[in-house]
């Protein structure tokens, strides 16, 4: 007697593999995708790190803030020689029209500041606008950059640092 077809074991073991095989693809995009959010997150950083620099060198100093939430619309969308504002309206020298708001997430709430507090990149400048801070959070270590997953600061004398800015 010759029977064609599949036992039940075949079709359980091809169920099976094409499970592990999706599995396997979601946590692969995951990551990805967090990695992704990361390489954003160090972009806008470094965006920042320039348009702060070009204030620097029109006004004389960085814009005078303390803990502000980067990115928003009601407080720091944009940068002129005025410092962050909510509007770039009828600013003279703007260095950046949009500044970008945090990807929240993936992180936690290793960096936050504003009122309410809230998660994202935080600005402080220090020594009467000689320096400033600049906080952010990564999902992931970036072992070329030497940079740890967590907080992270920038400070425009030492670079990027892996740990929470000092206050």
């Amino acid at each position: 007697m010759n029977k064609k077809g599949f036992t039940l074991i075949e079709i359980l073991i091809v169920v099976g593999l094409i499970g592990l095989l999706g599995t396997l693809s979601a946590i692969a995009i995951g990551s990805a995708r967090s990695k992704m959010r990361d390489a954003k997150r160090l972009s806008d950083v470094r965006m920042l790190q320039s348009a702060l620099e070009d204030h620097f060198k029109t006004v004389n100093q960085y814009p005078l803030h303390e803990s502000l939430r980067l990115g928003d619309p009601t407080a720091s969308r944009c940068l002129s020689t005025a410092g962050f504002a909510a509007s770039c309206q009828g600013a003279s020298s703007v260095f950046m029209e949009v500044v970008p708001l945090e990807f929240t997430k993936g992180i936690g709430r290793d960096v936050v500041c504003g009122v309410p507090p809230q998660a994202g990149y935080c600005y402080t400048s220090v020594g009467q606008g000689g320096s400033y801070r600049l906080g952010f959070e990564l999902e992931h270590s970036i072992k070329e950059a030497g940079i740890e997953k967590g907080a992270n600061c920038l400070i425009p004398e030492t670079g990027i640092r892996s740990e929470a800015c000092p206050d």
